[in-house]
């Protein structure tokens, strides 16, 4: 029964949000089921099979995998949130509108994986929408309206395209006889299915689920939502939804790969390489923290596809390499840009100097995580490049090698690029004031403890989880997967 609580503790504790008037009282609640809820997938990951589990969870090594991630990084977003939104959420509706929709945001990502039946995967897929639409339109702004209406629209025409391919791929399996459409019944039959339909509804499944990781061309809603939603949003939906939707194609092309007649991979390799190198190109022009680690995530996204379209072991073991190292880290890199934003007061690269004269910890903590989602050996986004590489040249690939390090390096210089004057520059731009500005943020070289100490903690996690080796455990599911 324990994914069944992975589901119900976060809406519970949404309700709980949905009548508290207090900041504290919600962000508590918040962290404890995010507790809650890490303490639970933990016993479910050591103890495997979860007994009693209803037969529309999936049960299986992939769903611990993905659950691992998301728990993880929902809690490290929670505790950021109270300290980072405290000055933020000045009004009882916009505390409860906050901590509701993350706390529903939360636990419609946990359920993605967990559906084992592919109609109730796409429904929480929408509910991901619908909840982080709240969030990425929180300070109702002008700007932050539009974002939120643009992601509103590419992400629901992306699940309309989605769900047309789910039913195509259902209607193929009631061809044959198959009443049920889960996962593991598609496992089994895929080989049996008509060629033509088959390969087409999965393309269609890749464009439409495509749209909520941010693959080109239905990428533009996610720069313009990072840019515009607060600091715990945006590392939720780099590092939380993206996983997760992410997982649904992995699972896809993990499961169509052997059948050599569907060629698929070819599809997901295609829509990797043109997601990395728009990617690339675009982090090299970019101007604004929050859009740089949004390609920055595109991009992970593309090397992800191409992992899981080579579909050999080292690809499949580059593409959940690349998953963990890019939940965890990108978590970081939005936690840091938090602080870096709040201190200097904007979010324009150029206005961004000479951070670590100011605040060396801040700028430490800053630096090793944009190293890190750069792919500077040896971390963990470097190790999954890498199995990229060996798996497309034991492959004979080499265009596609070719392709992975042209645009890999592109990125890594633009993120270096612009990592360096934030750190080193020569004329640091930090504003020293103890006084408010505009009653909503505060412009201090000591900033909050509980937001520097999460920051601290979410380092010290992508080190210990996804930084440089990963815990015995957690290779342990690499390998079942």
């Amino acid at each position: 029964m324990i994914p069944i609580f992975l589901i119900m503790i976060p809406v519970a504790a949404g309700l709980i949000t949905l009548f508290s008037r207090r900041f504290s009282l919600s962000a508590l609640v918040t962290i404890a089921s995010g507790v809650a809820v890490v303490i639970l997938t933990w016993i479910w990951v050591l103890n495997g099979l979860a007994v009693g589990a209803p037969s529309f969870i999936e049960n299986d090594s992939l769903s611990r995998f993905f659950i691992v991630i998301i728990s993880g990084v929902g809690l490290l977003t929670f505790i950021f949130s109270f300290g980072y939104m405290r000055s933020r959420l000045t009004t009882v509706f916009r505390i409860r509108r906050y901590w509701v929709s993350i706390n529903l945001f939360f636990a419609s990502m946990c359920l993605i994986p967990l559906m084992s039946d592919l109609i109730l995967m796409w429904i929480a897929i929408e509910l991901t929408t619908l909840f982080s639409i709240l969030l990425v339109g929180e300070d109702g702004s002008k700007a932050a309206s539009g974002a939120a209406w643009k992601y509103a629209i590419l992400a629901l025409t992306g699940s309309a395209i989605a769900l047309f391919g789910l039913l195509i791929l259902d209607g193929c399996e009631s061809h044959i006889g198959i009443s049920s459409f889960t996962w593991h019944n598609l496992a089994i039959s895929i080989g049996h299915l008509p060629v033509i339909p088959t390969r087409l509804a999965i393309v269609f499944i890749l464009i439409g689920f495509g749209t909520k990781v941010g693959l080109v061309p239905l990428h533009t809603w996610l720069p313009d939502a990072y840019s515009q939603a607060p600091i715990p949003a945006c590392a939720l939906l780099s590092a939380g939804e993206a996983t997760a939707v992410m997982g649904v194609l992995l699972r896809i092309i993990f499961i169509a790969n052997p059948i050599a007649k569907l060629q698929v991979n070819t599809w997901f390799i295609i829509f990797g390489i043109l997601t990395l190198g728009t990617a690339s190109f675009l982090l090299v022009q970019v101007h604004d923290i929050k859009r740089m680690f949004a390609y920055s995530t595109i991009e992970q996204m593309g090397l992800m596809l191409v992992a899981g379209g080579l579909g050999t072991h080292l690809g499949r073991q580059a593409a959940l390499i690349l998953l963990m190292g890019q939940a965890f880290i990108k978590a970081a890199c939005f936690f840091t840009a938090g602080i870096i934003i709040t201190i200097c007061g904007t979010s324009k690269l150029d206005k961004m100097n000479g951070l670590i004269k100011s605040n060396w910890r801040i700028a430490f903590l800053f630096g090793l995580s944009g190293i890190m989602i750069a792919g500077l050996p040896p971390f963990l986004i470097f190790v999954g490049e890498f199995q990229i590489l060996r798996s497309a040249l034991l492959q004979n690939s080499y265009v596609v090698a070719a392709f992975v390090i042209l645009f890999v390096v592109i990125s890594f210089a633009a993120i270096t690029r612009a990592i360096y004057p934030i750190l080193l520059g020569n004329k640091p731009d930090v504003i020293v004031s103890s006084e408010p500005i505009n009653n909503v943020s505060t412009r201090i070289l000591k900033f909050d403890r509980m937001t520097t100490l999460t920051v601290t903690i979410a380092t010290i996690a992508v080190i210990g989880i996804g930084g440089i080796v990963l815990p015995h455990v957690v290779l342990n599911l690499i390998n079942e997967v």
